[in-house]
């Protein structure tokens, strides 16, 4: 199935883009798809990231537990993209 709102590539985004991009990647080690689909809104994308640190990162779940749970909240939900990609993470 391909995407109904196609993700903005790095080398189409504006400037002010490219910064948030810049910033998901330090932390991420590259831009996933769902945070570049976001990407057409540069100032929703910067907020969602700042809430995605905040959720994911400053908490007293160990990573590892943290994307299990993922995983199997996207089994549940059977979405095949979730479950591929945190299937990696896990």
């Amino acid at each position: 199935m391909s995407a109904r709102i196609l993700p903005v590539d790095e080398s189409n985004a504006t400037e002010e883009l490219k910064d948030v991009y810049e910033k998901i990647k330090s932390g991420f080690g590259g831009v996933p798809n769902v945070f570049k689909t976001i990407g057409h809104k540069p100032k929703a994308l910067s907020a969602f990231f700042a809430l995605t640190g905040v959720l994911f990162s400053d908490n007293s779940i160990t990573p590892k537990i943290r994307e299990l749970a993922v995983l199997m909240t996207s089994m549940v939900n059977q979405c095949h993209y979730c479950i591929f990609h945190h299937t990696a993470m896990g």
